[in-house]
């Protein structure tokens, strides 16, 4: 009884679980459209541009200061700074074993991503390090609002071991979380190309697990609403008041209309 009841409520997961592989198994891969452009790569820095995303849409809600790696401001915490360490550690390799440039990124340099690969992270060979530690800050938040860390982990497995000041969750909460993280490295970390867009999932799951309360649900979700008004009628004014001139499409020669900017 207790298995048909696990099946009746999880049919809808089921069936996306059984027919993904399916649907890849027919299209002879996961990548739909041109998969010679789109193949699957070891890209961890997906996730370090994840973090850094999340920390900047959910500041307007959960602040910034309150936040801040504890190690940073109290750097006798010993626990805490040890994983801030160790965040910058693999924030560091990852940038320098699995940096990947999708073609598409450096082809029109009409998208956001364009500049931020041009200014900064290909600005020279050592550039894309000074991300580094914007990088371990923003992952020490994101843990930090999900409630994960390598202390509290341990604790949660391990009850006997006393870490001070680091409050138990119900373990079935901390697995839901510790899945949480795992599928979004799964999901980002095989794209080669970067787009805002491939975080809005992840991340509207990660606040389902972050936000506490209802209240805090309904400040963030006017706060959210604020600040999209606010980046999306900045955004139309670049794209309506800011076009430049490119260079005329070979595809497309008769288009003349000059280049806008866009995300």
């Amino acid at each position: 009884r207790q298995r048909r009841s696990i099946v009746v409520n999880l049919w809808p997961h089921i069936i996306v679980g059984v027919g993904y592989p399916i649907a890849a198994l027919i299209n002879g891969g996961i990548m739909v459209g041109d998969q010679d452009r789109h193949e699957m790569v070891l890209h961890f820095p997906m996730v370090a541009y994840f973090a850094v995303y999340w920390v900047a849409f959910t500041t307007p809600l959960l602040g910034f200061l309150s936040r801040y790696p504890r190690c940073l401001r109290e750097p006798v915490v010993i626990p805490s700074l040890i994983s801030f360490l160790f965040l910058a550690f693999l924030s560091a390799m990852s940038l320098y074993c699995c940096f990947y440039v999708h073609p598409f990124v450096l082809a029109d340099n009409r998208h956001f991503v364009f500049y931020v690969y041009r200014k900064i992270l290909l600005r020279s060979s050592w550039s894309k390090y000074v991300m580094v530690p914007f990088i371990a800050i923003s992952s020490s938040c994101l843990l930090g609002d999900l409630q994960i860390g390598i202390f509290r982990i341990v604790q949660d497995l391990f009850p006997v071991v006393d870490v001070a000041e680091v409050p138990a969750l119900p373990r079935c909460r901390t697995a839901v979380r510790m899945f949480f993280l795992f599928t979004l490295i799964l999901v980002l970390v095989p794209s080669g190309l970067v787009e805002p867009r491939y975080f809005i999932t992840p991340f509207i799951f990660g606040l389902l697990l972050s936000l506490e309360s209802a209240d805090q649900a309904e400040l963030y979700v006017r706060s959210a609403v604020a600040v999209s008004v606010i980046i999306s009628g900045a955004l139309f004014y670049i794209f309506l008041e800011m076009p430049f001139d490119r260079v005329v499409d070979a595809h497309m020669p008769n288009d003349l209309s000059p280049g806008r900017f866009m995300i």
